[in-house]
């Protein structure tokens, strides 16, 4: 499987997100720190995640991974073909389930590429792991790196701003013990700053709706709604809202929206 159909199979479980948060760029120095960062994280943690998920591989998996190392190790003379070998690693460990795995290959080509669309498929990757995983260990590693990963994204692409309401979103998924809030904080600043962008407002929503805000998730939805009239994500949200709160018209009337 090549970069654009890992590209595409993240797309399709909704979790790549191109959104827009308008936020100060990312100086030389911050991007230097991020880097530092990076080598500090401990070798052994992806190293103990593979051994524990080899270990309940079957048999016909088992030696589908092995394959798939022996081609990265042979093509390493090669970058592009090594870049490809990496991907199909990555993609594989996804479809086996274990996403963390998965982040780690897609960070290793990431950090050849230096590419900034690369380093939000790692960081998408991470926050995967974040949705699949209750375990603290796992959680921790997939945490931190989707946090360097977006930052990395941010340091490439400074002007792109949909790789910093990922970043926000990936406080959400896992809030920082010192600053819970942060996440929300982040995006909250957002929709002061471009109160006209539908995407921050379809966020706001949708975390009203996981905190059974509904009322508070319609005024927002509407308000996106009224932006962008197009973009399903806000029409089926509005819908099962609406019902949340006991308006059957309006949900029937988005509920037949979202279904066309």
């Amino acid at each position: 499987m090549g970069k654009q159909q890992v590209i595409a199979l993240l797309i399709a479980i909704g979790l790549v997100l191109s959104f827009y948060l308008g936020c100060d760029n990312i100086s030389q120095s911050q991007k230097e720190i991020n880097k530092s960062r990076e080598k500090t994280l401990v070798a052994t943690d992806i190293q103990n995640l593979l051994n524990e998920a080899r270990a309940e591989l079957t048999t016909s998996s088992r030696s589908e991974i092995a394959l798939l190392e022996s081609m990265v190790q042979d093509a390493q003379s090669d970058s592009l073909n090594h870049i490809a070998a990496l991907e199909q690693l990555s993609a594989a460990w996804f479809q086996l389930g274990q996403a963390a795995i998965a982040g780690h290959y897609a960070w290793e080509i990431a950090d050849k590429t230096q590419q900034a669309d690369s380093w939000e498929i790692a960081g998408t990757t991470f926050v995967l792991c974040l949705q699949q995983t209750t375990a603290s260990k796992i959680r921790q590693f997939c945490s931190s790196k989707a946090v360097q990963a977006f930052e990395n994204a941010i340091a490439e692409e400074p002007a792109n701003v949909s790789h910093r309401i990922n970043l926000a979103l990936s406080y959400v998924e896992e809030p920082p013990k010192e600053n819970p809030m942060q996440g929300i904080l982040m995006l909250r600043d957002l929709a002061e700053k471009n109160p006209e962008n539908p995407a921050v407002l379809f966020q706001l929503g949708r975390l009203a709706v996981m905190t059974g805000q509904y009322t508070k998730a319609v005024e927002r939805l509407e308000q996106a709604y009224a932006i962008d009239q197009n973009d399903k994500r806000i029409i089926c949200l509005l819908a099962e809202s609406y019902s949340q709160i006991g308006d059957s018209v309006r949900s029937d009337e988005f509920a037949k929206k979202c279904n066309n």
